[in-house]
């Protein structure tokens, strides 16, 4: 893999992640970014850990989405 490659496709990967909507971002980035688990990051938001897994779960769609839509020509 080229270092331009890897390079485009950390660009498509940071605007998915600013194209989520706020809370989703901030659940993401919790758990990926700074790698707290799932109950840490609900107790941050004063989320039940239920409806923080949600968040995570939209997320992830929204980001698949955002990524695989950006690879077609």
């Amino acid at each position: 893999l080229e270092p331009a490659a890897g390079g485009l496709r950390a660009e498509r990967l940071a605007d998915a992640v600013e194209a989520l909507p706020a809370d989703q971002r901030c659940v993401e980035l919790l758990k990926f970014a700074r790698g707290l688990p799932l109950d840490a990051v609900a107790a941050r938001l004063g989320c039940t850990t239920s409806a923080t897994a949600g968040l995570l779960r939209d997320a992830l769609a929204c980001l698949h989405e955002h990524l695989e839509s950006s690879q077609q020509p």
